[in-house]
């Protein structure tokens, strides 16, 4: 068997916990021999000798939550994580407290594709050990997997914090605010890692996308370049500086490093579609036709691609060639006005009057649509600005009439149910909103936790409490979310929930007073009497006001 990385903190752990003889009963001593006799075996790289003397302490001593614990980390690296989940969680059963069998739990749990229950396991490792920073790496990477890009990002920074010089570290916090659209903080934050790590091809890479996404086009030409220096062989790098190269309008550079990456990997179809472009602009149409036609032969569905040779084959003159691709350009992204545009032109080059026409008023259609969004988009930042200063009935107006120019505006819906929430509006109008909201986007974790409120408000617990449960469910990190939710299952007495969402907000936020004070009540309802004095008495260190239930 394959020795993982992790087992270092076997070791350690044997120091830390393993009793002396003289505290055991009588048949834990040759438990304890067990026990130090497979640690041995780690030490010298024999897991499967280690398993054997584990099993043979936990057969003598059913209750050796130690050894228990060290069966199921041995066989998570060992990269059997499927066998793990069973040992590690009767470890748990035997020692809830032990913060390293939740982390050993976590990894088989994330390594098995089962990110939501790794998420849990995580959350109660770092309760237990707020200080357990690979737990918190760990669950940083699982929330960003899960969709909780606010969490992770959370969590890096924490990471970071303490320790400024774990460059991967600072790299993932660096993707995730450039994913966030925070692109000053990543470049910041990606120049840092750099100047620690100055032989990291993807830092540069990263480090270019971002100012070219800024519009720092010679700092980006630059900083690509570096990067696919650095890596020579990875055809990727060389399209990322042909695209800078592009946007800098330096088309012939451009074509060169599109050229490049093709020769790497002749399959690199987005490197082909912008060398095709690149070829139209300079005007060599028939070059350029020949590039997007293998570039739409290998991806179909590519509406840009077939845009693109539409085009160049109506600047060819070839009318009925350009109204093919340029039609499927149209059913491909309905959206896309330009295509409809060349389309009529097409249509019109070839006689066909009518069509031509449809397709410019399809058009036309599309541009009022487009008008009107942009229309909207003023509005909801206009309004903002009123709800931030305090005009919260002309930011009511301004919002309804963004909806009404761009029903699809998720921005508008959302801060216009959030507005009228503000200022304590009919509640039916705020639900409606809100529903609108998770309607464009289901995983709209604000609207869920606000449609929550609202459901409490009209007294309806059994729907608020299913909206603070899947916004729990969908970013663990939005802490109020899930401490509405706790305070809802304490209402209804469903105490097992109630421990369990505020077991994840001290997770978070372990110097919540007022959530360890809620534990504490929660495990008392259960009769778990000696963990509800705990929470107690650190609810009460952490904020003394705090009185005995």
């Amino acid at each position: 068997m394959k020795i993982g990385p992790q087992l270092f903190w076997l070791f350690l752990l044997a120091s830390l916990v393993t009793p002396s003889v003289a505290q055991q009963p009588a048949s834990a001593p040759s438990a304890t021999l067990h026990r130090q006799e497979g640690i041995r075996d780690l030490q010298n790289r024999e897991p499967q000798k280690a398993l054997e003397h584990f099993r043979a302490a936990v057969r003598i001593d059913p209750q050796d939550a130690e050894s228990q614990f060290l069966i199921g980390a041995v066989l998570c690296d060992s990269g059997q994580s499927e066998a793990a989940v069973p040992e590690l969680l009767k470890a748990i059963e035997l020692n809830p407290r032990l913060h390293i069998s939740h982390y050993y739990l976590a990894l088989s749990l994330d390594r098995l594709g089962r990110t939501a229950e790794a998420i849990v396991e995580y959350q109660e490792a770092l309760r237990l050990k707020p200080e357990f920073h690979d737990a918190r790496y760990a669950l940083s990477a699982a929330c960003w997997k899960h969709g909780d890009l606010d969490g992770a990002i959370r969590l890096l920074r924490e990471i970071i914090e303490v320790k400024p010089d774990f460059a991967e570290a600072r790299f993932n916090l660096a993707l995730g605010l450039k994913q966030k659209g925070d692109l000053d903080e990543a470049i910041k934050e990606l120049q840092i890692v750099i100047r620690s790590e100055p032989a990291q091809a993807r830092f540069y890479l990263a480090l270019g996308q971002a100012l070219a996404e800024k519009h720092k086009l010679v700092e980006a030409v630059e900083t690509l370049r570096q990067a696919a220096d650095l890596a020579p062989d990875n055809p990727e790098y060389r399209y990322n500086l042909g695209i800078a190269l592009k946007q800098k309008d330096d088309f012939v550079a451009a074509e060169k490093e599109f050229r490049g990456a093709l020769k790497l990997n002749p399959g690199y179809t987005l490197s082909r579609r912008a060398l095709g472009l690149v070829l139209r602009q300079k005007g060599e149409l028939q070059a350029a036709i020949e590039e997007l036609r293998a570039a739409v032969a290998a991806s179909p569905d590519d509406a840009e691609a077939r845009h693109n040779l539409g085009t160049a084959l109506l600047k060819l003159n070839d009318p009925e060639g350009a109204i093919v691709e340029l039609g499927q350009a149209a059913r491909l992204d309905p959206r896309l006005s330009e295509a409809r545009i060349n389309l009529a032109q097409a249509l019109r080059k070839a006689g066909r009057v009518e069509e031509a026409r449809r397709e410019m008023e399809a058009s036309e259609r599309i541009m009022t649509q487009k008008a009107n969004a942009g229309r909207a988009l003023i509005l909801t930042e206009t309004a903002a600005q009123r709800v931030k200063a305090g005009d919260l009935k002309t930011a009511i107006v301004e919002l309804r009439e963004a909806v009404s120019l761009n029903p699809e505006s998720l921005e508008a819906c959302f801060l216009l149910a959030s507005t009228l929430r503000k200022s304590s509006a009919d509640p039916m109008e705020i639900t409606k909103s809100l529903r609108r909201v998770l309607e464009l986007n289901p995983k709209h974790v604000p609207a869920r936790y606000q449609l929550g409120l609202a459901f409490e408000s009209q007294g309806k617990m059994a729907e608020a409490m299913e909206e603070y449960r899947t916004a729990a469910e969908l970013a663990p990190s939005f802490i109020e979310a899930r401490r509405a939710f706790g305070k809802a299952a304490m209402q209804v007495k469903d105490w097992e929930t109630a421990t369990r969402q505020f077991r994840g907000v001290i997770a978070w936020t372990p110097n919540d007073a007022a959530a360890h004070h809620q534990l504490s009540l929660a495990l008392k309802a259960l009769g778990q009497l000696d963990e509800a004095e705990y929470e107690l008495r650190v609810a009460q260190k952490l904020n003394p006001a705090l009185k005995s239930p």
